[in-house]
């Protein structure tokens, strides 16, 4: 597998823009942040499907280390999972567990999470499981079509309860199983797809059509559903002169600014509950980069590997 530093950097833009998102950047100017909107909500469905492009990358130059290292990356990413979770316990039990009902509290344990953004890392392990199962029996494209008809229909239909975040489906594994499939379906058939996919002035046509068709509320949903294969798909055929010891860096800190940032802002709106935006988005990736940075630096240290388990 040849090493794509510009998928790195797209995982890096992608975290601060979900860290700017969680910030409610631009959020005192309502058209600036509606438009910030039709950009923001792309970058999880994004992670999603780097993600799993990287992982079936590896297995396609490695075949005969498929299962170890799909056993490897399942515990890699519990294990990364866990050492969160325990961090940000004493903000899972005053946000969620002080106010759930025996309904959510049943439902986030296997599916959502207790605090904020960690569903991310339970839906990540659950598509990979499904979508892995999906690879070895060629059942790809059937399951890719199966979860887009879940998400093109059922994906809007929110179910709030008391505690909203817990039921929503955006928090649901379900909601990124077409996601992390496309990255699959783009590792596997890349080299098979037809010139115009492999062009980027079509590829950049395509994006501005889908950004243009997003202002139509109806067809909101449809945008989202194609921004991520887009993008990667321009990534993919882009070529960029950064080092890659920088590359392989951001993509490290970025997975770092995804797990920290929550609980970096549940601090700073204790601390600051009415600041600006970008007061707010300034001081929190600012931290973000300072303790990342640190903490990269610190698992070099002899005694702190463990500290690799962070990322």
């Amino acid at each position: 597998m040849k090493y794509i530093p510009s998928l790195d950097i797209l995982k890096w833009c992608m975290a601060v823009l979900i860290v700017a998102t969680h910030c409610q950047l631009f959020v005192e100017g309502s058209r600036i942040y509606m438009i910030y909107a039709h950009f923001s909500e792309v970058a999880v469905p994004t992670f999603f499907c780097i993600s799993s492009y990287l992982f079936f990358s590896r297995i396609l130059n490695k075949p005969m280390d498929k299962s170890l290292i799909f056993q490897t990356t399942i515990k890699r990413l519990i294990m990364f999972f866990l050492i969160w979770y325990i961090l940000m316990l004493p903000f899972s039990i005053s946000d969620f567990y002080n106010k759930a009902t025996v309904k959510e509290i049943l439902f986030a344990i296997p599916f959502s999470c207790a605090f904020r953004g960690y569903w991310f890392l339970k839906a990540l392990i659950i598509n990979m499981l499904i979508v892995y199962w999906a690879w070895n029996k060629n059942l790809l494209l059937i399951v890719a079509g199966l979860f887009a008809f879940c998400y093109l229909f059922f994906g809007y239909d929110y179910v709030y309860g008391a505690v909203s975040n817990t039921l929503h489906p955006y928090f649901s594994f379900y909601y990124h199983t077409y996601f992390f499939a496309i990255g699959a379906i783009v590792a596997k058939y890349r080299h098979f797809s037809p010139w115009f996919l492999n062009s980027k002035a079509f590829l950049y046509v395509c994006f501005v059509i889908v950004f243009l068709l997003s202002f139509v509320e109806w067809l909101r949903v449809l945008s989202v559903f194609c921004y991520p294969l887009i993008l990667l798909l321009i990534v993919l055929n882009t070529k960029v002169n950064i080092p890659i010891p920088i590359a392989k860096q951001a993509r490290m800190q970025s997975i770092l600014y995804y797990a920290m940032h929550f609980g970096l802002i549940k601090i700073y709106s204790i601390i600051c509950p009415d600041s600006n935006s970008f007061l707010r988005f300034g001081i929190v990736i600012t931290v973000c980069i300072l303790l990342s940075t640190l903490l990269l630096r610190l698992e070099t240290v002899r005694g702190f590997g463990f500290v690799k388990y962070m990322h």
